[in-house]
């Protein structure tokens, strides 16, 4: 059998065996292996000198594919989320890059900034570093490599438990909360909205909304549970990333870039709002309410979002500050 198999697949060629294996798939009650072998033997005889090497090597990969697919899928998995990013991080940048000369001209000669003249390049910048550790945390997150690390810093946490620093870590975790973060960034925005515009009050708003909705995209998607002791605080939803951290550094560092940009503030501003962020984060783990890469990866979501309204504020003042018509000019 398998030498007629072979004289008709030396007459037909490759497209013998793609057929006779394609019928076999689609329940055509042909022998696909048998169209296989014969291949191989018409390749002994000179008939067909790519059929066995082509058949193994198809093999080989397949066993290989099938081997390490689990890696493939996780380097692929993390690889894909972080050029997806890298990609948006680079429309950005494309759009603010032919705008530096033009705010390069606008910035007074002090050397301070002069340091800060290319602000775009430090908030793209930043922007990318900040993507770049929440792919790297979250994918151990997803892949359940962070078990030893969070076990580690929650029991170091509650072996250090003091009367003063549950109170006083307990009143800084309520700077986190959705009343204190709508109040803060409403009057905030107010007050902007009176001195500077609504354009200047956007940056400030679209803090919290776009922290908020990151943060229930993805503790959806992550589906983390929190640790034993989140049930005593009454926090019940899915722990990954911490919502009070990424709110709070969002909303602080976004302040802080417009106040600064503004000149409404003095320059330390940007280092009370990282000590605001950085005491929350602590206090979540030390609540036990998050595991340590729960505030890692909502610092990281919380610098990406402020990056975003640092953006949306320097676009709102390039066209606040634009040319004027034609028409409004005076003589």
């Amino acid at each position: 059998m398998i030498e007629d198999v072979a004289r008709w697949l030396g007459r037909y060629g490759y497209a013998g065996v793609a057929l006779g294996v394609l019928l076999e798939s689609a329940g055509v009650p042909i022998p696909g292996e048998t169209v296989l072998l014969g291949a191989a033997f018409a390749a002994a005889h000179d008939v067909l000198l790519g059929a066995a090497a082509w058949a193994g090597t198809v093999g080989l990969v397949g066993y290989a594919f099938g081997k390490g697919w689990q890696s493939l899928g996780r380097w692929a998995g993390a690889t894909g989320t972080a050029l997806g990013l890298l990609v948006a991080v680079g429309l950005v940048a494309a759009w603010l890059f032919p705008r530096a000369r033009r705010w390069w001209a606008e910035l007074e000669p002090d050397a301070w900034l002069r340091v800060l003249a290319w602000r775009e390049t430090w908030v793209i910048g930043t922007s990318l570093g900040a993507v770049g550790v929440f792919a790297k945390v979250s994918e151990d997150v997803a892949e359940r490599e962070t078990g030893a690390f969070d076990g580690a810093v929650r029991g170091w946490a509650l072996a250090h438990h003091t009367r003063a620093l549950d109170w006083a870590l307990g009143l800084s975790t309520r700077l986190g909360t959705v009343p204190v973060l709508v109040v803060v960034s409403l009057v905030i925005a107010w007050w902007l909205c009176r001195r500077s515009g609504t354009r200047v009050a956007a940056a400030v708003v679209a803090a919290p909304l776009g922290a908020a909705g990151l943060i229930l995209w993805l503790k959806d998607l992550f589906e983390r549970a929190r640790p034993p002791g989140a049930a005593r605080l009454g926090e019940l939803n899915y722990s990954f990333p911490s919502g009070h951290t990424t709110a709070v550094t969002a909303l602080g560092l976004s302040v802080a870039y417009v106040l600064l940009r503004e000149r409404l503030a003095p320059r330390w501003v940007p280092v009370l709002a990282a000590i605001a962020a950085l005491t929350v984060g602590v206090s979540r783990v030390y609540l036990d309410a998050h595991w340590a890469t729960d505030v890692i990866g909502g610092w990281a979501v919380g610098l990406f979002v402020a990056t975003g309204c640092a953006g949306l504020y320097e676009w709102s003042r390039g066209r606040a500050s634009g040319p004027k018509p034609a028409g409004d000019e005076r003589g």
